[in-house]
């Protein structure tokens, strides 16, 4: 770890933990930097932040992070691989950027110019909540700062939802230009899909029996959703389209066109946020060596010195300039010396019987 107090700086290594006690939030990683007066932390290396929320933490990961803004107007990105994951709700994009004050999360595709780069695979965006998948070229997730509940979606250019049929093999699939979904309890419950809407759908009776596949096309749809099955479908302007009995309804015609089922990309644990992420290698951070005790700076030699020093004419009790920063103890014990090198050796000889 270091600090360096002018700058408001620190920095640190290998096992990090930063924690927000103001906005209930900790960032781990293996490497962090913090810039205190600017309200900034950058961390990297499996970066992880987790805002603690009353009922269900949300999760977000990727290669870097950046924290930065003041507690009432913080601002999260991260990019290259984002993933955020809670229990009902999850998501990966290139970046992720949460805003915490309007409660606006932006899942974007950056433009990438490296084949090398471990990251460079382009996919869009994808959001998963329940059973559902939904994709796009950018996707906005508005939820409630004062309630932790979500409230709306967006969806921008190549709007694409796709759910699994409960009780078969299909999957019921909505795409459009435009995608404005709405959520009751953290679940989507109200789907518009704007401008070129198609739509596969199993259509099913009380009882659970297929009663039909319905293909269609119009200007707009509207679906309502509940308990992860389109329960209405309203077309709306240019209707085309009709209901299919299953066996008249040939495999190659039951996914529309940019159909991508990514159900293996999908976290369903925290650990899963780190499931596809490039090796780690940490550093060995070298410790301090053994402690050696240090020789005596005073030593005999040295006083030896500073008494040769002395001019000839000197008093005995007078202080010369070559000692004036010798510690007392240190001329205290050169004195003890001297005195017991002066000192007569007594021989004492016993006399043999």
């Amino acid at each position: 770890m270091y600090f360096d107090r002018n700058k408001d700086f620190a920095s640190a290594t290998n096992n990090i933990k930063i924690t927000d006690t103001i906005n209930n939030s900790v960032a781990k990683g293996h490497y962090a930097e913090v810039w205190k007066a600017q309200d900034s932390v950058f961390i990297t290396k499996r970066a992880l932040v987790i805002t603690v929320q009353e009922k269900d933490s949300l999760y977000m990961h990727s290669d870097t992070i950046r924290v930065n803004g003041p507690p009432e107007s913080r601002i999260t990105r991260a990019y290259y691989n984002a993933k955020l994951y809670k229990s009902d709700l999850s998501g990966k994009a290139d970046s992720i950027h949460a805003d915490h004050k309007t409660g606006l999360t932006r899942l974007i595709n950056l433009a990438r110019f490296s084949s090398t780069d471990a990251f460079s695979s382009k996919r869009n965006p994808v959001l998963w909540n329940v059973g559902n998948q939904m994709t796009g070229d950018t996707i906005h997730l508005i939820a409630n700062p004062k309630t932790e509940q979500l409230d709306s979606l967006l969806v921008f250019n190549d709007a694409f939802i796709i759910s699994k049929d409960t009780l078969g093999d299909g999957f019921s699939q909505t795409k459009g230009q435009r995608l404005i979904g709405l959520f009751k309890d953290n679940e989507l419950y109200n789907v518009d899909i704007i401008k070129n809407a198609e739509v596969i759908y199993f259509m099913r009776d009380d009882k659970g029996e297929l009663i039909g596949i319905n293909k269609s096309k119009s200007g707009s749809i509207n679906m309502k959703i509940e308990n992860n099955e389109i329960v209405e479908n309203r077309f709306i302007n240019q209707v085309d389209g009709d209901i299919y009995p299953e066996s008249e309804f040939p495999e190659n015609a039951r996914k529309l066109r940019g159909f991508v089922w990514r159900e293996e990309e999908r976290p369903k644990s925290v650990e899963d946020l780190f499931k596809d992420d490039p090796p780690l290698e940490l550093p060995v951070i070298q410790g301090l060596d053994e402690y050696m005790p240090q020789e005596e700076f005073f030593d005999e030699a040295l006083m030896q010195r500073v008494e040769d020093a002395k001019p000839k004419d000197s008093k005995e009790d007078e202080v010369q300039k070559a000692a004036r920063n010798i510690p007392d103890e240190a001329i205290k014990k050169s004195d003890s010396l001297k005195a017991a090198q002066k000192s007569p050796i007594k021989k004492v000889l016993k006399k043999e019987n």
